[in-house]
């Protein structure tokens, strides 16, 4: 599929899979793999290793439509992205929380409370906890998923129910989506 910028919205949350191209991401990104499979996820939700929340699109001066932001949480801190350069051939599934169509302007507030948490440091003790149980995670810092489950739970507080917003791992939002929490709006390569 070819990629549609304007597919992209505020507040979306777009899901990354996990291919090794580089040794360190490849390594943290094996092990996030090997983890929700397991907990137990499907392997086709499993292969996915990375979330962000969609800040929007980024407009040239004649008002064109040239990028698509989102908060990136990875080491060593959040960061304001255009995902066009950063994840540049990367395979992305793009999700909208269905909740949307009830709260309207949810979707804003969300891709608000993902923006306010720019600049944090990333919670690295948290993702050695999903590999080494006795790990905890630094309440104040964020890893990926948790920095968008915590964005969504801004507005729905109810949400996913069962799991402490920590638990919370990539694979987790396809899960959601097949249980009809997100629709799917766009699979495929950030070209």
């Amino acid at each position: 599929m070819i990629l549609d910028l304007s597919l992209f919205r505020m507040g979306d949350v777009i899901v990354y899979k996990h291919e090794q191209t580089h040794p360190i991401k490849g390594f943290f990104g094996n092990n996030i793999v090997k983890q929700q499979l397991k907990i137990g996820l499907l392997p086709e939700f499993a292969q996915y290793s990375h979330t962000e929340i969609c800040g929007g699109g980024l407009y040239n001066k004649d008002g064109e439509r040239v990028g698509v932001e989102s908060i990136n949480v990875a080491p060593p801190k959040a960061r304001a992205v255009d995902i066009i350069k950063t994840h540049k051939d990367r395979y992305v599934t793009v999700l909208r929380y269905n909740g949307y169509h009830e709260k309207l302007e949810a979707r804003y507030k969300v891709a608000y409370a993902s923006a306010r948490l720019n600049n944090l440091p990333y919670d690295v003790k948290g993702i050695f906890g999903f590999v080494l149980n006795w790990v905890t995670h630094n309440q104040r810092f964020f890893f990926c998923s948790e920095h968008c489950t915590f964005a969504i739970r801004s507005q729905f507080p109810n949400e996913f129910p069962g799991f402490a917003t920590s638990e919370v791992m990539p694979g987790h939002f396809l899960m959601f989506a097949s249980q009809g929490k997100f629709s799917k709006i766009f699979e495929g390569r950030i070209k």
